[in-house]
């Protein structure tokens, strides 16, 4: 925030970029809550900042705050080549979680999955597959029927979209998710 409302001198500007302890990450946190967190998100200077970022750094991810109640999350949806739905597991409801997918989509968000935090495989008694964006849902042992479909992977979003990282990271995605339940009911 502080960088949009002009409070930030340009001396200043590489002090505000903080590093971690992971080699070649860098944080830039959210500063003052300002009074009008929405208006300055969804201004222009929001924009060339993610431009500049974007110019600076191989992957830019933000972290928004829940999608419904709030605008932040469609807005900072809206300048993002793609956005990952993080959904909690036994806190979000499946109505909630729809909900927050169609408010993603109809702010124009390039929507390339989800993800569940919390989740405990130990509590699911079936097997349990998933395959990421040519969605497959098997539930071996019970009668529930395979569902297939093919979800939105932006293939229709305009070239500059699509950044090397950006397809890097969604490729990783896709190859990844796949053995998840199985490589972590194998850890525990």
């Amino acid at each position: 925030s502080n960088l949009l409302t002009n409070t930030v001198r340009k001396d200043d500007l590489p002090g505000i970029f903080r590093p971690t302890k992971y080699p070649n990450v860098t944080v830039l946190t959210s500063g003052t809550i300002p009074p009008n967190p929405a208006d300055l998100l969804s201004s222009p200077k929001m924009a060339l900042i993610l431009t500049n970022l974007g110019k600076r750094f191989d992957l830019v991810i933000i972290d928004a705050p829940p999608v419904v109640g709030l605008s932040d999350a469609p807005i900072l949806s809206r300048l993002a080549e793609g956005t990952l739905m993080v959904v909690s597991t036994n806190q979000v409801t499946r109505k909630s979680a729809k909900t927050a997918l169609k408010r993603l989509r109809s702010a124009g968000a390039n929507v390339i999955g989800a993800a569940m935090s919390k989740f405990t495989v130990n509590k699911f008694d079936y097997n349990y597959a998933y395959k990421y964006m040519n969605y497959q849902y098997y539930d071996y042992g019970a009668s529930t029927p395979k569902i297939e479909g093919k979800v939105d992977d932006g293939a229709g979003e305009p070239a500059h979209a699509k950044s090397p990282a950006f397809r890097r990271l969604v490729r990783r995605l896709r190859s990844g998710v796949g053995g998840f339940v199985d490589r972590a009911k194998s850890a525990s």
